[in-house]
């Protein structure tokens, strides 16, 4: 089983760096692992465990992508104006594959910062309502702008439960404001249902970041999800990180076990999961769908954005290419971009 051979050759998500407990160097488990954006911390493992022979390429592949996202991180402090209220979000695992560097502002300088980004060199890519894609001209790592989390203006979850939550880290060398960690693990997970699929880096940030939670940190996390109303979001996501966990290493943590006691598991996820032997990544049941979009239904944030869009929606045009993108997400098999490095796979 792929899933589990490339997990056991990785090893258990600790809060700093796993250790291999099998290392397999394979380029087949290697295009698993890419397509479930945990390429770079598979070739990093072997090469701190058994080295690394056939995946020598694919290995310096991964670590010119992780240096340039790291310096472009640095840059972070010297290209923002100083008078913009931003946070880096989703920052995830150590060595994690990520397409972009995700940055969510908190207050209305979106177009503003734009122009700025536009002026000092910085490649414009794309922008939607309420964000924009622009890439480092230094280091060609794309940065996606939001003014909020929301799709076709809907917003699915509330940045300001999440305000509070900014702290300064290095994890570089430069301080940079980062969410904390329970506040982006509550929207790495509806992120997650969003995108209609589950994959390993998930897998990889939830475990770890569960480990390392304070008591404090855990019920933070459980304030925000009660806050966002995305209690069944946690059930279906956590349902997959619980039977990677037990299945795969035999162990779950402490706060993976009081999640399931006190907001349940999946019974859905659990069988489709087990049904396609673990198989990665996993592509929610549309049940999850239907009952998270249900559980927003509480949200007055959530019910208010809906409302507003309700005309726009009601568009033939906009009606479809809404449903094209639901259709689009749910039959495509991961969402890694550039897969140059990729044996045989020519998938966007």
């Amino acid at each position: 089983m792929s899933t589990k051979k490339l997990l056991n050759s990785i090893g258990y998500p600790k809060s700093d760096s796993p250790e291999s407990i099998e290392p397999v160097e394979s380029s087949v488990l290697y295009d698993y692992a890419r397509r479930n954006k945990v390429g770079s911390l598979y070739v990093k493992s072997l090469k701190e465990s058994s080295g690394v022979d056939e995946l020598s390429e694919q290995w310096e592949n991964r670590q010119n992508f992780q240096n340039r996202t790291k310096r472009a991180l640095n840059r972070l402090p010297d290209t923002i104006p100083s008078h913009i209220d931003y946070a880096v979000v989703k920052s995830g695992y150590p060595w994690v594959d990520s397409k972009d560097i995700d940055l969510v502002l908190f207050d209305e300088r979106l177009r503003e910062l734009e122009d700025h980004l536009l002026n000092e060199g910085y490649e414009f890519c794309g922008r939607s309502p309420t964000s924009f894609d622009v890439i480092d001209p230094v280091t060609n790592v794309q940065l996606d702008i939001q003014s909020g989390f929301s799709l076709q203006r809907v917003i699915y979850f509330d940045k300001e439960t999440v305000r509070d939550g900014i702290e300064r880290r290095s994890p570089y060398g430069t301080s940079i404001p980062i969410l904390e960690k329970p506040d982006d693990l509550a929207l790495i997970v509806i992120h997650s249902i969003t995108e209609q699929m589950y994959i390993l880096k998930e897998f990889y940030t939830a475990v770890a970041m569960l480990e390392s939670f304070s008591r404090n940190q855990f019920e933070r996390f459980l304030d925000i999800v009660a806050k966002n109303r995305i209690e069944s979001a946690c059930r279906s996501f956590f349902t997959i990180t619980w039977e990677l966990c037990k299945q795969v290493f035999d162990h779950i943590p402490s706060y993976l076990r009081e999640i399931k006691e006190r907001l349940g598991l999946s019974t859905r996820e659990q069988n489709e999961c087990r049904s396609n032997d673990l198989k990665m990544p996993h592509k929610y049941t549309g049940m999850t769908g239907v009952r998270t979009v249900a559980g927003k239904m509480r949200d007055s944030v959530f019910r208010r954005s809906l409302a507003a869009q309700i005309p726009r929606l009601a568009h033939p045009s906009t009606a479809y290419y809404i449903l094209s993108q639901i259709v689009t997400r749910r039959e495509r098999e991961h969402y890694v971009h550039d897969t140059s490095d990729m044996a045989g796979s020519g998938e966007a």
